[in-house]
């Protein structure tokens, strides 16, 4: 999965199909101002920002192979936005996103994305567009000057990509139920090698069976707490993915394509209320930029004081 994430950062099928399809709905949306009919900022209806796709679809060469997983429609944030959830799940308890705004941010890292890649915005110089920051992002905030949602949006939007090229959370989206499988089996079968271990003591058949070599307790004991360092590292990966951003949007598509499921909208807030309570959020108000004096510093005091040594 590292592999697949280095491969994902210098491929751009993922972000030509983005390309494509926003130039699509630039086409279509000239058609629709002609009849008469303009994009709601608000209600996000007529936006049609890609938040999750068939990535199946991002090359011809997949065309011809037979779908192994039910196939839907790519999900744009207008389809988000007519999800019925309840106001719990508009914000967290320490002002953080809610659902809707998660997905949006999602969609515009999609968008960002193709500048990375040296690829047209064919949205960027329509009106509805001027009108999503201007009437949608801040108009909320309007009257208070302060912006807090638009920014919060942007922060999140610049963690996706931050995941996208520097950690596996990219691969692990994509390739979702393989790592979720996989993930659970190694769980199950190293608590069950342990406990066999706790249970049966190993023991080293010779060719001789009259001579038998057994192990001793400090070797199981050893090996026990070598195997409960696996598992805490796979459990930890695995909470940290669950409750991440990521597998709350594939939750929410994952809502809208079995038309707004209460169990999966009950899930989604027991994970927003856990990230919200337990996990920091991004960046941990920090930059992540390199300083140089700070790094420098060790190298000057070590300098300083050899330097007053006879």
């Amino acid at each position: 999965m590292r592999l697949t994430a280095g491969w994902m950062v210098t491929n751009s099928a993922s972000s030509k199909f983005v390309a494509d399809f926003m130039r699509k709905q630039a086409a279509s949306t000239k058609r629709n101002q002609l009849e008469s009919f303009n994009p709601d900022p608000v209600t996000m209806k007529g936006y049609k920002y890609l938040v999750c796709w068939p990535y199946r679809q991002e090359s011809h060469l997949w065309e011809d192979i037979p779908v192994l997983i039910f196939p839907f429609d790519p999900i744009t944030i207008d389809k988000i936005w007519e999800m019925e959830i309840d106001g719990s799940l508009l914000n967290s308890n320490k002002g953080g996103l809610g659902v809707k705004d998660l997905c949006l941010s999602f969609a515009l890292s999609h968008l960002l994305k193709r500048r990375y890649f040296g690829m047209e915005c064919a949205e960027a110089n329509h009106q509805e567009t001027m009108e999503f920051v201007l009437k949608g992002l801040l108009l909320e905030e309007e009257e208070a000057k302060s912006y807090t949602r638009a920014f919060q949006i942007i922060e999140v939007e610049l963690g996706f990509l931050y995941d996208f090229f520097f950690t596996k959370y990219a691969t692990l989206f994509r390739m979702e139920v393989t790592y979720l499988i996989i993930a659970v089996l190694k769980l199950i079968f190293i608590a069950c090698c342990g406990v066999v271990l706790l249970i049966y003591s190993p023991t080293v058949r010779t060719p001789d069976p009259v001579i038998e070599v057994g192990t001793r307790r400090v070797d199981v004991i050893i090996t026990i707490i070598i195997m409960g360092s696996f598992f805490l590292v796979e459990a930890l990966q695995l909470i940290l993915y669950v409750t991440s951003d990521w597998a709350t949007i594939s939750l929410a598509c994952l809502c809208i394509r079995i038309s707004n499921s209460k169990c999966i909208l009950s899930l989604i807030k027991l994970i927003r209320r856990f990230k919200s309570t337990k996990l920091p959020g991004y960046w941990q108000n920090k930059m992540g930029q390199t300083s140089v004096i700070a790094s420098s510093m060790h190298f000057f005091l070590m300098s300083h004081f050899f330097s007053g040594l006879p």
